[in-house]
């Protein structure tokens, strides 16, 4: 009989979120959790088939009770044995529907608490291992009917105390142990190393933590970097982030196609109103983000989060938990190694990476943060506030440093430096991404945590997605009971969008249920974004085509009373002779509202940005129809202006980078951006503005300058700034936010924060 196992640590395993684990005879694993849910999957996903749904236990019995459960090969009758001696036989979901409890006995000299794991064999003989290192053959009733207990072997370094259960396949009689670092090996009954190396199991498609006052806050490692990863990029360049300035290109790769109407001045009915409030948090990027709720602010850049009051106070510490950190600090916990009590952490998402050597092993080149092969860098944060559920919800990607292959290794380190790019390596003195011998132990995860109330100080629900993937800028948005996942970036595997119930999400739950959209549901495109929804908590959740064509596809789905089931896609498209930008979109009132980087002209490295708003109408015909329009009577419009500010000389030309808009109940369009010299009479350095369009007027207000720009900076001209921020205010829907960079004296991009009251 071959066994297969799954390695832990020398740590406990101890109140652990896994009970139970057996094989039914179609080889399917199914895996009950402490939190009174059943998942089925394979030996390595352990929600691969099915997602999480309820089971019950008999009368008097908790989780807790429970000691393993096995299924038999004979019926697939589901066995499972407690901690006061007694067994039970039913389902996966009814663990006692076919037999009420019966007592069961072990082998001489063994107690209950020995059993370190119970499996059923093909022909329905039951094995038993216990924590001396000996295992026994006999029934449900009596374990050592047929065989009384004899010694097995365990991996090097391995202990029995690191079993979290043992089961049998009833096609093979091959036996799976899991342990609790999430690695796995096969062998016999006997010799539990002796088939197969060791591999990676995931318990689930999402882990769970939480952050945030006690008692259910779990500590937070000790960590000696914590660090914005925006400020290190500020502070060395883009030199050390070489694969940072390739991927943060400005989409737009059109050449520029401007004609006299379509790239205005800055000119309009009079000037836009001045700010009510702006304040500085004390880090900032060239990626700002703000979240305004009903009484609270959140600000984050890439790798940096701050809580505020709405005048812009930060926040005094409450509970204990602080209001200013960094992204790393608030999602830590999904990297510790061990929880208050000292136990294997399993919610660590180094445990998951199905790596055939720990993350940290020797094994693998040192890389610069002295973490080799852990996961250990959290950027691309984005921040919002749902009016409807009132949370705060925070989303970040998460990676190590193979993320550009040998970037931040000691190159004596490597043996196979022969596939470098050599042109790289000549100029940097690193290796090219997807040029080595590790490219396929890249990782990249999505996190996201949403607040316990209103309050961030109150804490978060944390949740980290377990499947890999290699794409940056996550986005999300939140419409009634959906809260949308989705990436800017482009794949042909894996999910395009992601869909989680918030009443789960705010309340905790382990499991969330969860539905997914992929390339093949969407016209084969293999990216959508989710634009933010207003007021709009009972209709449509829409997502945006992102394909290298001209036709801008629009998908909508239902609200569902199954969270767990993706309804049928309802879509319609738009054609443009030239596609706008759907990053940062938002729907209100019927109406889509596109915002773009227009690239009007370039000249070598240097480019010039206009301001491009498209606002398309989409009409719901009824049943499973939806039409977009593109006519001006019903509100379409394909709108440009920039170039220049009133402040500017009328032959300057300055460049409108990364503009967002939000829009109120009104109709007032609040457009802000960074503006950066093209050609210009006169010094001027990156600075924000921000314009407003009234929904009752034919054109947009002349901008408003919200901070001056201090200095010069080192970014190219071709690579400014990522994005900007503009939402509208939940508390009056009428007022707008806005986090906008500006570079300070020092030539760093910092990020202001405004108040704009229409």
């Amino acid at each position: 009989m071959l066994v297969l196992l799954l390695f832990s640590s020398s740590l406990v395993y101890a109140n652990g979120l896994i009970v139970g684990i057996a094989i039914a005879d179609d080889d399917h694993v199914y895996v009950w959790h402490k939190d009174g849910t059943v998942t089925s999957g394979t030996s390595g996903h352990f929600e691969k088939y099915t997602h999480a749904s309820p089971y019950s236990l008999p009368p008097g019995k908790t989780v807790n009770n429970i000691v393993a459960i096995s299924i038999a090969g004979s019926d697939n009758h589901v066995y499972a044995w407690y901690d006061d001696g007694t067994v039970s036989s039913g389902t996966s979901t009814d663990l006692d529907k076919y037999r009420p409890l019966y007592n069961y006995s072990l082998p001489p000299g063994k107690t209950i608490k020995s059993i370190v794991g119970i499996g059923i064999a093909k022909d329905n003989r039951v094995y038993a291992w216990y924590d001396d290192i000996t295992v026994s053959i006999g029934t449900t009733d009596d374990l050592d009917k047929h065989r009384a207990p004899e010694f097995y072997s365990l991996p090097i370094g391995k202990i029995a105390a690191n079993i979290v259960e043992i089961d049998i396949a009833k096609s093979n009689d091959h036996v799976y142990a899991w342990y609790s670092d999430g690695t796995a090996s096969s062998g016999t009954s006997s010799h539990l190393d002796s088939d197969r190396s060791s591999f990676g199991y995931v318990p689930a498609q999402v882990l769970y933590q939480w952050w945030g006052p006690k008692p259910l806050r779990r500590s937070r490692p000790a960590v000696t970097i914590a660090r914005s990863l925006s400020t290190e990029i500020e502070s060395t360049n883009a030199d050390r982030y070489p694969g940072l300035s390739k991927e943060r290109t400005v989409p737009n790769a059109r050449k520029p196609q401007p004609r006299p109407d379509e790239d205005p001045a800055d000119t309009g009915a009079g000037q836009s109103p001045a700010f009510v409030t702006s304040f500085f948090p004390t880090f900032g990027s060239i990626d700002p983000m703000i979240a305004a709720g009903n009484q609270y602010l959140i600000v984050s850049d890439t790798g940096s989060l701050a809580f505020f009051d709405k005048e812009g106070k930060p926040l005094t510490e409450k509970n204990g938990i602080p209001t200013s950190l960094s992204v790393y600090d608030f999602f830590a916990n999904f990297l510790a190694k061990t929880d208050d009590d000292g136990n294997v952490n399993e919610n660590n998402i180094n445990l998951y990476l199905g790596f055939p050597k720990p993350c940290d092993s020797p094994g693998y080149p040192q890389t610069r943060s002295g973490k080799r092969f852990c996961i250990n860098q959290f950027y691309d944060t984005r921040v919002t506030f749902d009016p409807t559920s009132k949370r705060f919800f925070i989303i970040s990607q998460v990676r190590h440093e193979l993320w550009e292959g040998y970037y931040g290794a000691v190159l004596s380190d490597v043996s196979d430096t022969s596939k470098c790019d050599q042109e790289v390596l000549a100029r940097k003195n690193v290796c090219n991404f997807l040029t080595n011998k590790y490219d396929d132990l890249v990782r990249r995860f999505v996190v996201f945590a949403v607040s316990k109330t209103e309050d961030p100080r109150d804490g978060f629900h944390q949740y980290i997605i377990t499947e890999s993937n290699v794409r940056d800028w996550p986005w999300m948005a939140t419409n009634g009971n959906a809260f949308v996942t989705a990436h800017r970036g482009e794949s042909e595997s894996g999910p395009v969008a992601t869909v989680f119930s918030i009443s789960s999400l705010k309340s905790g739950e382990q499991h969330p249920p969860y539905f997914r959209y992929y390339s093949k549901d969407v016209n084969n495109i293999l990216a959508v974004m989710p634009p933010t929804h207003h007021q709009n908590a009972a209709g449509l959740v829409y997502l945006l085509g992102k394909n290298k064509g001209k036709r801008l596809d629009i998908f909508a789905f239902q609200q569902t009373i199954d969270p767990w089931t993706a309804p049928p896609l309802l879509k319609t498209f738009v054609d443009f002779s030239d596609k706008p930008n759907v990053t940062g979109a938002v729907y209100r009132q019927n109406k889509l509202y596109l915002i773009d980087p227009y690239l009007a002209e370039e000249k070598g490295e240097a480019q010039r940005y206009s301001v491009r708003v498209v606002r398309v109408p989409v009409e719901r015909l009824g049943g499973e129809l939806i039409k977009a329009s593109t006519d001006s009577a019903k509100g379409y419009l394909d709108y440009f202006f920039g170039r220049n500010a009133p402040s500017d000389s009328p032959n300057d030309r300055i460049s409108y980078e990364r503009p967002s808009v939000a829009v109120n109940k009104n109709g007032d369009m609040l457009f802000g951006y960074g503006r950066y010299p093209f050609v210009s009479e006169k010094t001027l350095h990156p600075e924000a503005r921000y314009t407003l369009w009234y929904g009752n007027e034919a054109k947009q207000r002349r901008s408003q300058l919200l901070r001056v720009g201090e200095a010069a900076n080192s970014r190219t001209v071709s690579v400014q700034i990522d994005y900007t921020t503009a939402v509208v205010d939940p508390a009056d829907d009428t007022s707008f936010w806005v986090a906008l960079p500006y570079v300070n004296s020092s030539g760093q991009y910092k990020t202001v924060v405004g108040k704009i009251s229409p």
